[in-house]
């Protein structure tokens, strides 16, 4: 970004300010969104750089290819948006093959330097005819005409075949854009079955909780429920009172199949005088269920609470506790349903995400919290997981677990099942085909190789005949041997 550039990005912004305030009459609320901002800006780096070229560009005469007044009038189109629907695919695929030659903006304005319209070709035409009728003394200009305009068609057929290789690149990013967003819902869906997560009212959460619990009755499944307390400090009485109710409301749907892990630190009460102990095992045992202390012993013990979150947080302790818990089970069937009520750091749920595919058993999660941002967050970095990287999972050199979901699903693999609808990277073929028909020639010949790709495939050429034409012609044999000269320059630069 540079200061010419800055004036066009400015120039650009206040066009859409006057064309909104045109639509709207009120200014006020006009600004442009911050997203809006950062994407004209790239859109004008970009166009300004193609402007920079456009201005300096020559010929093989060492002659400017565009006009002054040609540049202005490609700035002031750009300015009211003709070109961004030919940048904005660029600036979004960040293409490292790009050319400034490959926009429409140079594509669609050299053309009128350098090229000769339709007409001029349809009355080159009728000259060459004419001159054919014409005596001996009129052969050398007809032949030379018709190798102008030789030159002429194979210029259009070149800018033909960059405006197909433009179409192509394009219809390929989009193609990949579209099966990027055809993966991301197959993972979405994947998520939403296999590590769920929910904010919202007690009711709403318990409701879920029985939704979840039935459908692990009707497959024959288990339930472990994770409460940890150590993840929020201390902790209100009513905060106890309902994570424990949703707790017991979970383990006595299954009670055969279903066993809880509570993490618990102290708990406040609603006395304004001070703190006292609330002891989860009483809370438990109001509840009617059956609990057992656990100790936890570590080898450097923590000063204060918030360190013993810290040692507790990371997947060590879900992978022990699971690990302990479903290691040579019998009986608990093979769907395995794991409901945390206490979700804030995603280790719990990305634990399941590693063991589900590697293990006999089918793993789901469902993390549900009153606490929103909690949730956000822990869903945020569980999509994160499955769409872009496992390896901090210490699985690096596992193709599931190193690419993610969407990587194992691009590989054809099977981390989301065989049923799903398969990644399919290739391009559909393109209606926008050059038929050579269209470009005849008068002297050269034109072949076309279908084997190669871009305009290397296409091979032009002069007979000896037509290259000895004129030669012996003692006033038009030099100026015949150039023209020769310049056209293969041409045809073959």
């Amino acid at each position: 970004m540079n200061a010419p550039k800055q004036v066009l990005f400015l120039e650009r912004i206040l066009f859409l300010f006057e064309l909104k305030k045109r639509k709207a009459g009120r200014a006020q609320i006009l600004r442009v969104s911050p997203p809006e901002w950062h994407t004209e800006c790239d859109i004008c780096t970009l166009g300004g750089y193609v402007m920079e070229a456009m201005e300096t560009a020559r010929d093989d005469n060492n002659l400017l290819i565009f006009k002054p007044e040609t540049i202005k009038m490609v700035r002031n189109r750009f300015i009211e948006g003709d070109y961004h629907d030919d940048i904005t695919p660029l600036v979004e695929s960040r293409d490292l093959l790009f050319k400034v030659s490959d926009t429409s903006m140079w594509a669609d304005n050299v053309s009128k330097e350098i090229l000769p319209s339709h007409d001029q070709l349809c009355e080159a035409d009728g000259k060459i005819e004419e001159l054919q009728l014409q005596q001996n003394k009129m052969q050398y200009d007809a032949d030379a005409l018709s190798l102008a305009r030789d030159a002429a068609q194979l210029a259009k057929l070149y800018q033909q075949e960059k405006k197909c290789e433009r179409s192509e690149r394009l219809q390929k990013v989009t193609h990949l854009k579209q099966e990027n967003q055809i993966g991301s819902g197959l993972v979405m869906q994947h998520m939403n079955k296999y590590c769920r997560h929910l904010a919202g009212p007690v009711s709403d959460m318990t409701d879920e909780i029985v939704q979840f619990t039935s459908k692990l009755k009707a497959e024959n499944g288990s339930l472990v429920v994770w409460l940890d307390f150590m993840k929020y400090g201390v902790v209100s009485k009513d905060e106890l009172n309902h994570t424990v109710a949703m707790l017991s409301k979970a383990l006595s749907s299954m009670p055969d199949k279903a066993i809880g892990f509570v993490i618990a630190p102290s708990s406040q009460s609603e006395r304004r005088s001070g703190i006292r102990e609330e002891r989860v095992e009483n809370k438990l045992d109001a509840k009617s269920l059956e609990s057992e202390s656990i100790l936890l012993r570590l080898e450097d013990p923590p000063a204060t609470k918030k360190e013993t979150a810290q040692l507790l947080s990371g997947s060590a302790m879900p992978k022990a506790v699971l690990s302990s818990l479903l290691s040579g089970a019998t009986g608990i069937g093979q769907v395995i349903g794991v409901l945390n009520l206490s979700p804030y750091d995603a280790w719990l749920e990305s634990v399941c995400l590693k063991w589900g595919p590697r293990t006999d058993r089918d793993l789901r999660t469902l993390s549900v919290s009153g606490n929103l941002n909690y949730v956000q967050f822990s869903q945020k970095q569980c999509a994160l997981i499955l769409l872009e990287d496992l390896s901090f999972f210490g699985c690096a050199g596992d193709s599931i677990c190193s690419h993610g979901a969407m990587g194992d699903w691009k590989a054809h693999g099977t981390l989301m099942g065989d049923k799903v609808r398969k990644y399919d990277p290739a391009i559909p073929p393109s209606d926008d085909k050059i038929d050579l028909s269209n470009f005849p020639l008068k002297l050269a010949k034109l072949q076309e190789d279908v084997s190669k790709r871009g305009w290397s495939r296409f091979t032009i050429s002069l007979s000896n005949e037509i290259r000895a034409l004129h030669l012996a012609d003692v006033v038009h044999g030099p100026s015949w041997k150039a023209l020769i000269a310049d056209f293969d320059r041409k045809s073959h630069g």
